[in-house]
């Protein structure tokens, strides 16, 4: 099969399979070839291939390849790895390929990134990657702590032979998650040749760039060397947001409030990133008065979470893909810290308080017994909800907003099994 497809046309059972590592080829006709890597997916289930339909749209005639990790080892399991390695050189050879890209999300950037290492890749493009999964570098990391405990052997503990590499990287992250943020520094330092795009989202980028219609242009610009898409990148000052996010993992927030409030009185509110949420939170509402004209700047700047309305802060949580590009309000978590908190977060400057908040998902545990979620609003207790074992069951609630910025906590007491906790947003109204 040769030129553009779509992923009706692949068959997504005909891969071969390199001992951890799955590789499906869709031939093309153009000498290039074009490397999709898989994200984790869901804990401990084999992943499926992710953005085939995207990047078959967009191959123009390229060779295509899709890989996963079943492993999901973060490509450190060496059953199979060489000769992954050298089935795709192989390919390379047998037909001519000229340049070569591959591109990936959190895990499967991490596994673009590491064959850049290996392999004479043109360009790579890393969306959200750890750059270590190293316990001395990384260890700040507590979304993956124990999936990368499991992990055997690390044998690819971190993406420093970028250093040496040729390959045009180009890493594009949120500013707004504070493990992305360290990662990007962490990267920063491996590979200062690289091409770093700060925006604001959170860590699936995949459904950020859909949502801005941009994920095509991403992969034009890997590829075909044109403009930059319009990302609208995050203005403020990156290395600034580099040191907060070690601060902010180690629960040190002192002096952060004077210095937000001083950025939010000379109209820089869409400088300040997401993890300095909280202190954006306070200085935006002053004792009297309406909401600071600084909210409404950062409107224009898709400043995150405020364009978007909503947000799930990760707080001890792990985010996972569903589907690969699923719909941008569709998302899932498991909790993993003893303690558990999921945060839903909105601002809406039209809206005058009190106003009432209809919220809608599913919501399930796993393990065989279910668990009690509380939920509060500042320091008021709004009720409780039960997550049911099993299959997700839908809850519902209305909550009385008291102003334009809405903070809601999930909060629930975990055993030290830590059962994974999952939630699927669906809904959310304003009722009046």
């Amino acid at each position: 099969m040769h030129g553009t497809g779509t992923a009706g046309e692949l068959d997504v059972d005909a891969f071969q399979s390199y001992g951890c590592y799955d590789l499906l080829t869709h031939a093309g006709g153009r000498p290039e070839l074009l490397i999709a890597v898989t994200s984790m997916g869901v804990r401990g289930v084999r992943p499926d291939f992710e953005w085939v339909g995207t990047t078959l749209l967009n191959a123009a005639g390229r060779h295509v390849m899709f890989l996963r990790d079943n492993g999901q080892s973060w490509f450190n399991d060496d059953n199979g790895w060489e000769e992954l390695i050298a089935a795709i050189g192989a390919y390379r050879i047998a037909h001519g390929i000229e340049r070569m890209f591959a591109f990936g999300l959190s895990l499967g950037a991490f596994g673009a990134a590491l064959l850049a290492t290996r392999l004479p890749l043109t360009g790579v493009l890393l969306l959200a990657p750890q750059a270590s999964i190293g316990r001395e570098e990384a260890g700040f990391d507590n979304r993956f702590a124990a999936m990368w405990e499991s992990i055997a052997s690390r044998n690819r503990p971190d993406l420093s032979g970028l250093r040496h590499s040729a390959t045009r990287i180009i890493c594009c992250f949120s500013v707004d998650d504070v493990f992305d943020l360290a990662h990007a520094e962490l990267l920063r330092n491996y590979a200062p040749h690289a091409e770093l795009l700060p925006i604001r989202g959170d860590h699936n980028l995949g459904n950020e760039l859909q949502w801005r219609h941009q994920h095509d242009a991403m992969l034009h610009y890997l590829m075909d060397d044109g403009a930059r898409p319009d990302l609208r990148l995050f203005q403020g000052d990156l290395d600034f947001a580099f040191s907060v996010a070690p601060r902010v993992l180690a629960e040190d927030r002192s002096g952060f409030q004077e210095h937000v409030a001083h950025m939010v009185r000379t109209d820089r509110a869409h400088h300040i990133p997401g993890a300095l949420f909280p202190e954006l939170n306070r200085a935006l509402r002053p004792p009297r008065g309406s909401l600071r004209a600084g909210l409404h700047k950062l409107l224009g700047w898709r400043a995150y979470p405020a364009q978007r309305g909503m947000s799930f802060l990760l707080a001890a949580l792990e985010p996972y893909l569903h589907d690969g590009w699923s719909a941008i309000d569709d998302g899932g978590f498991w909790a993993e810290s003893p303690r558990a908190r999921l945060r839903l977060r909105m601002i809406d400057p039209d809206r005058k308080s009190p106003f009432r908040l209809a919220i809608g998902g599913r919501l399930r545990a796993a393990g065989e017994e279910g668990r009690m979620l509380r939920v509060r609003q500042g320091r008021r207790l709004l009720g409780e909800v039960q997550a049911a074992a099993g299959e997700p069951s839908g809850v519902g609630l209305v909550v009385e907003a008291r102003g334009p910025l809405i903070d809601l906590r999930f909060e629930t007491d975990l055993d030290a099994s830590g059962a994974p906790l999952f939630w699927i947003n669906e809904l959310r109204v304003l009722c009046d």
